[in-house]
């Protein structure tokens, strides 16, 4: 038998969620770690999971943003997705910005 998912995920679990998923996995790792952490949070069933997978595989974009809109819009709707999409998606941000910072820094150095 499927778990019962959660009738109300706060948008703050959310974004934590995510946000340590963005800023710990890299490669097809993360895939695995959004799937365990669903399964583990109860977020979605195991069929609503996997039918979410095959969807997100028919949409244009990365695979593993577009699976961590799905999950944010099945649990909180528009706001649920965004919230989601913003935190998986802020950590790359960040290092990215970082990284050009230090570039543009010390890349005209003999």
């Amino acid at each position: 038998m499927e778990d019962i998912k959660k009738t109300e995920v706060r948008l703050g679990e959310i974004f934590w969620a995510y946000f340590k998923v963005g800023l710990t996995a890299f490669g097809f790792a993360i895939l695995q770690k959004l799937k365990s952490l669903v399964k583990k949070s109860g977020w979605l069933t195991e069929t609503e999971l996997n039918e979410g997978l095959v969807l997100v595989q028919l949409c244009p974009g990365p695979i593993m943003v577009n699976l961590t809109t799905y999950v944010g819009y099945k649990n909180r709707g528009l706001p649920g997705a965004i919230v989601a999409t913003t935190a998986f998606i802020t950590p790359t941000i960040i290092f990215i910005l970082a990284l050009s910072s230090v570039y543009f820094s010390f890349g005209k150095m003999p």
